[in-house]
């Protein structure tokens, strides 16, 4: 090996050495916690982590954005949970709705905004009246119960055996109202189904003992322990799905841009694409220094080329080349003049007739060299 090569490479993995010693020295590592925003399906969907959650124990779930009364009609499903803003609402879809209920089915409103037909409706139906409280800014959350929309409250008759379901402040969020065989259940804007409420337990008991567990008509109390207890033992009710006809937050980006944005590390890419466009410009781009210049042959003359020229030519007969070339540029000079060309042509055609010896072809150039001067 090399002696300078050697010196060189001793020298560097000193320097490295050196290096990490003193980032050891003056660095130090430690954990750091870093925000991951949410994918584009977990942001368009609200109720993702509660879908996925019915899904593991055989409780399937099918989403529409938009519904009217052939969706009710059609839906197989006994329990659906309708958006009030997402369902274009008809006399003949509240019919159905109330025998639908009456016949064993369970009805979940959301009720994010006030629809006065929906309004009517649950209070002729079922007498549940909806109030607006003038001090719901005075809220304050309270991590033993569950995150209620403070915008709506409910009001039902003494004689309504219905389940209210309060908040701190006693006042009633979330109604329950067994009607026949089925069950109608009221609610604002349901944040403790949220995918990013769930983990705290109140919520997930609530859900669960809405969506999962055989609860209706049994009172607050109740509600809550027979959810809890369903967690612990999986006692969901396997096989009857829910509708959920809804809206998204936002539309969903998909596609391998749309991932890679959402769920991908950017930073990985671009540090990525440098190391790639670093490396193509070393591999094309030549080693930067003093161009080695050899030493220049000269050039043959002019004459030497058209003499070899020539000897090539007259080894394989075909000297007429160079005579065809300049009868070709009489003509030519002749036609640009309009000048009668019989006699240099019958001149030109003796000078080809002629029998004309290889020593004697310089003769005929030379005579083609005057008859083109001439012209």
């Amino acid at each position: 090996m090399n002696r300078n090569h050697l010196i060189g490479f001793v020298a560097a993995m000193a320097i490295l050495a050196l290096a990490a010693f003193a980032l050891s020295l003056l660095f130090e590592i430690y954990p750091r916690t870093r925000y991951i925003s949410p994918s584009s399906e977990a942001s368009a969907n609200e109720y993702l982590a509660m879908e996925r959650w019915l899904k593991e124990y055989d409780i399937p779930v099918r989403t529409v954005r938009l519904g009217d009364f052939s969706t009710i009609s059609e839906a197989g499903e006994r329990h659906i949970l309708i958006q009030v803003s997402m369902f274009i609402w008809s006399e003949e879809a509240e019919e159905y709705l109330g025998s639908w209920i009456r016949e064993g089915g369970h009805l979940f409103l959301v009720m994010d905004i006030n629809q006065d037909m929906v309004q009517n409706f649950i209070s002729r139906e079922f007498h549940i009246d909806i109030r607006s409280p003038a001090d719901r800014g005075a809220f304050r959350y309270n991590a033993d119960f569950p995150n209620y929309d403070q915008r709506i409250s409910f009001e039902v008759p003494p004689d309504n055996e219905a389940v209210l379901l309060l908040d701190p402040r006693y006042i009633a969020r979330l109604v329950q109202v067994k009607h026949g065989k089925g069950t109608l259940t009221v609610s604002g804007r349901p944040f403790f189904m949220y995918s990013r409420n769930l983990e705290m337990a109140p919520n997930a008991r609530l859900a669960w003992g809405l969506l999962a567990a055989d609860t209706a008509g049994t009172g607050a109390d109740t509600v809550a322990d027979t959810a809890a207890a369903a967690i612990t033992s999986g006692a969901a009710l396997p096989g009857e799905g829910w509708l959920f006809i809804r809206g998204n937050m936002r539309p969903q980006n998909d596609g391998i841009l749309g991932t890679l944005f959402n769920e991908g590390n950017l930073a990985v890419l671009l540090v990525s694409l440098m190391v790639l466009l670093i490396v193509g410009f070393w591999a094309v781009i030549p080693i930067f220094g003093l161009v080695r210049r050899g030493r220049e042959r000269p050039g043959k003359p002019l004459r030497e080329r058209f003499l070899a020229e020539g000897r090539f030519i007259k080894r394989y007969g075909a000297l007429d080349f160079y005579r065809d070339i300049y009868i070709k540029e009489i003509n030519r000079r002749l036609a640009r003049k309009g000048i009668s060309s019989d006699k240099i042509e019958e001149e030109i055609r003796t000078i080809q007739g002629e029998n004309v010896k290889i020593g004697d072809f310089p003769g005929i150039i030379k005579t083609l060299k005057t008859i083109l001067e001439r012209i």
